[in-house]
């Protein structure tokens, strides 16, 4: 398939290998480079706010800028050229390695969906290329021994037994819907098990098999799909999401501290502060259900909603003058508006401020402001602001104690201006830790700050 430049694939491969080599022999110069490769596949294949060294011109961001939703999902792109075709295996195998946000996921299924996805086949390549459409001239001059990339065959649209087990296993691995395309998959090894056993493709839309038989990727598609429908140990083993694999214990560990919270200091304004990565909206979160399964109408506001400038433009302003960064960032006045008005309730609704990290905008959603019990506030400068009859809540980690959770987060690339940034974070943040009226330790225990 004539794919060149930069192609999510072969990156995803490479960040894959760096990643497990850095754990396997401790090294952390290739820790660093795949860091660095994961979040430059994220900013330039997936769109996500990771603030990575753009690689794009001035006229290609000019393009994708039009691009909406899962149309900005890149398969490659070159220095004249952006390619948005829907690659079935850089999706899955970066869908399993953690490479993507939810949002990302989202996205991607939603524009799969509008393929043949919907009924269980996944294509290698989508849409079709037809005869004189834009880059039919490419596939037809791109072959070694004999011309296979006709309309729905090979690559072009061809459905492979590797990528139909890859996006099979991933679907059941990140716990989406998967009977539909495990189902198609078994249909056509059974339909074709005695005339051309473990084909190399399938045609679309014939379903006709196609290529070399008995090839070993195919079988390896099936059992791939499988151990992850079975949930296999050894599928875990191969792709490990280390941040993801301790989701379940991080929810459990909030869950405790915030039960432990509420019984030590209840209260009607919680505000929850820490450095970057700390915990502190899975805190947040696991408070807010803790007090709802109470029967506590509960509201939940994020700082980062409340700053004056979107995530990119504050970056910018940030390396035009470091000085900005600080509370100053923050709304402070319309972030205690919002919770005075919440408190009060005298109006049944108020407008809230909602980031929206693609678009890099601020938008507003309308909130129900009546019968709220207890406001929960989490954020880095939250503390500065803590008023008479509020619960404060330090996380102790330092941004390099939360180094990994920051990283899977993806909300910056980890270099020297980053490293300044999160140093000047850190000063500014850890005095705030006298204010509060209870510390999470390194260890995730709760503990009352006798020094206050």
């Amino acid at each position: 398939y004539p794919v060149e430049g930069y192609i999510l694939l072969n990156n995803t491969l490479r960040f894959w290998m760096l990643q497990k080599a850095g754990r396997v022999f401790n090294h952390n110069g290739y820790r660093k480079k795949a860091v660095h490769i994961l979040l430059s596949i994220k900013s330039h294949f997936f769109c996500e706010p990771a603030e990575s060294m753009s690689l794009f011109t001035p006229a290609q961001l000019k393009r994708l800028d039009q691009y909406q939703g899962g149309d900005r999902l890149l398969m490659s792109f070159t220095p004249n050229a952006v390619n948005n075709t829907i690659d079935a295996l850089g999706w899955s195998v970066s869908f399993l390695l953690g490479a993507a946000s939810k949002v990302t996921m989202n996205k991607a299924l939603e524009r799969w969906n509008q393929s043949p996805f919907g009924q269980g086949y996944v294509n290698a390549h989508w849409p079709i290329i037809e005869p004189g459409q834009p880059g039919w001239e490419s596939i037809e001059n791109n072959y070694a021994y004999e011309f296979k990339n006709h309309p729905g065959a090979f690559h072009n649209g061809g459905i492979w037994g590797l990528t139909q087990g890859f996006a099979t296993a991933m679907l059941f691995e990140l716990g989406h819907p998967a009977q539909a395309q495990m189902d198609a998959f078994e249909s056509l090894l059974h339909s074709s098990e005695d005339r051309h056993p473990m084909a190399e493709y399938y045609h679309y839309p014939t379903l006709e098999p196609g290529g070399v038989q008995d090839l070993c990727f195919t079988a390896s598609g099936y059992l791939l799909s499988r151990a992850a429908q079975e949930k296999k140990e050894g599928f875990k083993r191969v792709f490990e999401r280390p941040v993801e694999m301790n989701r379940e214990m991080v929810v459990r560990i909030g869950r405790n501290i915030a039960e432990q919270l509420w019984a030590q200091a209840p209260a009607r304004v919680y505000r929850i502060c820490g450095e970057s990565g700390c915990g502190k909206t899975t805190l947040a979160h696991a408070l807010v259900q803790v007090l709802e399964a109470q029967g506590k109408r509960v509201m939940l506001l994020s700082q980062d909603d409340f700053f004056h400038l979107p995530p990119r433009q504050n970056h910018n302003k940030r390396v035009e003058d470091f000085d900005w960064i600080g509370p100053q960032e923050v709304d402070f006045e319309l972030l205690n508006g919002c919770l005075d008005s919440a408190l009060a309730g005298r109006e049944s609704t108020q407008k809230l401020p909602v980031m929206n990290w693609e678009r890099d905008e601020k938008e507003w959603v309308e909130s129900a402001n009546t019968d709220i019990d207890v406001i929960v506030v989490e954020g880095t400068y939250v503390l500065s602001e803590l008023r008479d009859g509020e619960v404060g809540v330090f996380f102790q980690q330092t941004y390099e104690d939360t180094r990994e959770a920051r990283i899977a987060r993806n909300r910056e690339v980890v270099d020297d201006f980053i490293q300044r940034v999160l140093e000047r974070e850190h000063a500014l943040i850890a005095p705030l830790g006298q204010r509060a009226q209870f510390h999470i330790d390194k260890q995730y225990q709760l503990l009352k700050n006798t020094k206050r």
